[in-house]
């Protein structure tokens, strides 16, 4: 499965984050270089190998 998400901020990141642990192949689309600053490194946590 292949998964386009529109924005960086928390509940996008999250929403990708949690459709890559699904198996699903995510590509991320964001305006901006820094998306969502310090407020996006609590998603960090979230992530797992």
């Amino acid at each position: 499965m292949r998964a386009l998400v529109i924005g960086g901020g928390v509940a996008r990141a999250a929403t990708a984050l949690a459709l890559r642990q699904a198996g699903a192949q995510v590509t991320v689309y964001e305006a901006y270089e820094d998306p969502a600053g310090q407020v996006g490194s609590a998603t960090s946590s979230m992530a797992r190998p």
